[in-house]
């Protein structure tokens, strides 16, 4: 019984946390209905909800935004909304700093989270899974004497904590898995392996 009990738990925990985020996303994007006047809504169109309605507006809208934005004069409207923000001092530096880690996660030419990494911590006798969020600013390289890399190192079983560190890029080991494996194996506290394997760090550790 225990081990069927078991096998039932393994099928419905992953659906129903699977269920419930779906549902707070498609909850919270459905807000965008609040923006439209009373007589639009759904509910008085046709006399009744419709739900995912909001979320399908709030996809419409940031399609509508990427291809107004593509143009010349889409982008001159963004310059001049950003140029407004940038007069607002506190505005100013919550917007930038969002725009400049936004710009950076997403755009395909970045190196930012496209590396998962091996590094020492907390001692040295440790290994850590890390991601390579880029290089040490110019201000900070010139006062290291190695070649040094940026690292985030997450927390289990939530991975948006972690930890931000300068390491010494030759004590770090690029693992040949994607960042989707290794957010896996962190959340689940390595109960989930990446599909490919690490590297022998048996092998490391002798060389070291």
């Amino acid at each position: 019984m225990k081990k069927y009990f078991i096998t039932g738990l393994l099928i419905w925990i992953p659906l129903v946390i699977t269920v419930w985020v779906l549902t707070a996303i498609v909850g919270t994007m459905d807000q965008s209905l609040e923006l439209l006047p009373e007589i639009l809504h759904p509910k008085n169109l046709l006399g009744f909800n419709i739900p995912g309605a909001g979320t399908l507006l709030t996809l419409l809208v940031i399609l509508l935004t990427g291809l107004i934005t593509a143009n010349f004069v889409g982008q001159k409207l963004v310059k001049f909304w950003e140029a407004l923000l940038a007069r607002i001092p506190v505005v100013k530096s919550i917007y930038y700093s969002v725009k400049q880690v936004s710009d950076t996660l997403f755009s395909g030419s970045g190196e930012a989270f496209r590396k998962v990494l091996l590094v020492h911590y907390p001692h040295p006798e440790a290994w850590s899974v890390a991601f390579q969020t880029g290089t040490p600013a110019r201000q900070i390289s010139e006062l290291l004497v190695d070649e040094y890399v940026s690292v985030f190192i997450p927390t289990a079983p939530s991975p948006v904590n972690g930890f931000f560190f300068f390491v010494k890029k030759s004590e770090t080991i690029e693992l040949d898995i994607s960042v989707d494996d290794a957010l896996k194996y962190i959340v689940s506290m390595g109960v989930v392996p990446p599909q490919r394997r690490y590297p022998n760090l048996a092998g490391i550790a002798q060389n070291e």
